[in-house]
């Protein structure tokens, strides 16, 4: 990503954290009441796309409706993966740090109940559809910088795989039962 597009699309993260700080119900439902769940994805690893599968047939099994939204830098030698995805890349970030995807908005205004971001690296992209994002809870890998992000955070070694996250982030969302 260029330096303009990423300062401008830092800029508008910063922006989108002030905005949506109060207007947005952030809240940990109950997993068995939950019904919509999205997903942003970031890897470069072919066996974390196997993880993810798993992740989205769970849900499945649990009649949850699941919105995939995968992130690869450039358009050239795009994977084909195994479940229904919506692709993201840089060509779709103009200069001016907005994204050109109608699909992207439509994601953010989504009022998801849990939403997963689901990757070991910086994803600029993906921080600032969390920061405008209308999902009730947000999950994601843990670090002091991605507390203004997610209402749930997995701590991860740096030796540990993306899997870890995957199964943790199940594991515990599953896990929320009130009576």
């Amino acid at each position: 990503m260029n330096f303009l597009k990423k300062f401008f699309l830092e800029w508008k993260i910063k922006q989108a954290l002030k905005e949506h700080q109060t207007s947005v119900n952030r809240r940990t439902p109950n997993y068995e009441e939950a019904k919509s769940i999205g997903i942003l994805l970031y890897t470069t690893n072919p066996a974390d796309f196997v993880g993810v599968k798993k992740l989205i047939e769970a849900f499945a099994k649990d009649k949850k409706k699941v919105i995939s939204l995968v992130y690869f830098p450039k358009e050239e030698n795009l994977p084909t993966l195994d479940f229904q995805h919506y692709v993201l890349t840089d060509k779709e970030i103009d200069t001016w740090g907005n994204v050109k995807l109608e699909i992207v908005q439509n994601f953010i205004e989504q009022p998801f109940d849990y939403l997963y971001c689901i990757s070991r690296e910086e994803v600029l992209v993906f921080q600032y559809i969390l920061a405008k994002s209308k999902a009730k809870c947000r999950i994601g890998e843990y670090s002091e910088k991605n507390a203004v992000f997610f209402e749930m955070m997995i701590h991860l070694k740096a030796e540990q795989e993306m899997k870890i996250l995957i199964e943790q982030a199940l594991h515990y969302t599953q896990s929320i039962i009130y009576n």
